[in-house]
């Protein structure tokens, strides 16, 4: 289980450096969040790398939903921001229905699995070393 003390500070952190965006607005860099695209605004890779460690210390035991994450930073929105902001600067993957299934479901499908949690973050395999 995630410790909200642990977590703060990476959450502000992202917050802070994450612009949401509307699919009509979309870039090269946006990460696909399901409900929304994540931005990187001024972000620094280094810093940001040094902020999760108890975030990929858990994702060494498996993948974290937005639900969890959100639990631990006490936020669903910010969690979002964590996982966008960490799959921008190469931390790990955001897994969301579309990347996952793509057309093997209905767009209603995958609304409903991304109600249900199923926005998971993932280490990537360079950072599961």
């Amino acid at each position: 289980m995630l410790e909200l003390d642990t977590l703060y500070e990476l959450g502000e952190y992202a917050h802070k450096h994450t612009t949401r965006v509307h699919a009509d607005a979309v870039e090269p860099g946006d990460v696909d969040l399901h409900f929304f695209r994540a931005r990187p605004a001024g972000a620094d890779r280094e810093v940001f790398q040094r902020l999760p460690a108890p975030l990929v210390a858990r994702l060494r035991e498996g993948e974290v939903s937005y639900l969890e994450l959100g639990g631990a930073v006490g936020d669903q929105g910010v969690a979002f921001c964590v996982m966008g902001l960490g799959e921008a600067l190469g931390q790990w993957l955001v897994n969301t229905p579309e990347r996952m299934l793509g057309e093997l479901v209905s767009q209603e499908v995958k609304d409903q699995l991304a109600g249900v949690g199923y926005i998971t973050i993932a280490l990537t395999r360079e950072e599961e070393q």
